[in-house]
């Protein structure tokens, strides 16, 4: 059975003592470290000893003086990120219906296990857990020297269903003219408790005025904190 460390904080709700063999993690503020796996370990285990079930994300300890397994009250601390940017630039943004923001590098992906994305404009989360989203888009006029107003906001596709708007996240801006290097950002974020195959995108549209507007490369991006 192959075995790997995992690292798991105690409830501060309530006291609790822990007895029998384990390991601190000095260097991560005294993290309790225990060993971990898919089964319980049988056989030759010290009552006291420690273990993290992957399977249902549990830990338990081997009681005094009997073979048993005992469910523990910890929580695991865990954390994956992901940040993706729009490394091109140029994608025409145009009136309304909204248009989907393609993003074409991914500069971190820390847990393959969590995200999936492939550098278009759907983010899948692939486990549940609660997650913290935050993106921008910058937007420039190429053509037209007037005011030309522009929207961005996060759509959420629940898994099975079809994608929404998520309440609170569009964010509008003007861009007064198409002089060289003129631009504005918009920035959006959001936490909320996803399911296993939420989906996310990031979408824009002309609100008002009849100008052109691209994105900026190198000046769009999304970055998600998932907390398990």
């Amino acid at each position: 059975m192959p075995i790997s460390i995992t690292q798991v904080f105690l409830d501060d709700s309530s006291v609790k003592t822990v007895t029998g063999k384990h390991t601190y993690d000095r260097e991560n503020g005294g993290t309790l470290v225990i060993p971990s796996g898919s089964s319980l370990p049988t056989g030759d285990v010290e009552p006291g000893e420690w273990f993290w079930l992957t399977t249902d994300n549990k830990a338990y300890r081997r009681n005094d003086g009997d073979t048993a397994w005992v469910e523990q009250d910890v929580g695991i601390s865990s954390s994956a990120a992901i940040m993706i940017n729009e490394s091109l630039g140029g994608q025409i943004v145009g009136a309304w219906p909204q248009q989907d923001v393609i993003f074409r590098e991914t500069l971190q992906n820390s847990d393959e296990t969590v995200f999936s994305y492939s550098n278009d404009s759907e983010l899948t989360f692939l486990k549940a857990g609660t997650v913290r989203i935050s993106a921008t888009v910058s937007i420039e006029q190429v053509v037209g020297g007037g005011r030309t107003n522009a929207a961005i906001a996060i759509m959420r596709k629940p898994s099975g269903e079809s994608y929404d708007f998520v309440d609170g996240t569009t964010r509008y801006l003007y861009v007064r003219n198409h002089e060289g290097g003129n631009f504005g950002s918009m920035s959006t974020s959001m936490s909320w408790q996803i399911s296993a195959n939420d989906v996310i995108k990031i979408v824009a549209w002309i609100n008002g005025g009849n100008g052109t507007l691209v994105t900026v490369a190198n000046a769009c991006n999304i970055n998600v904190i998932w907390m398990g």
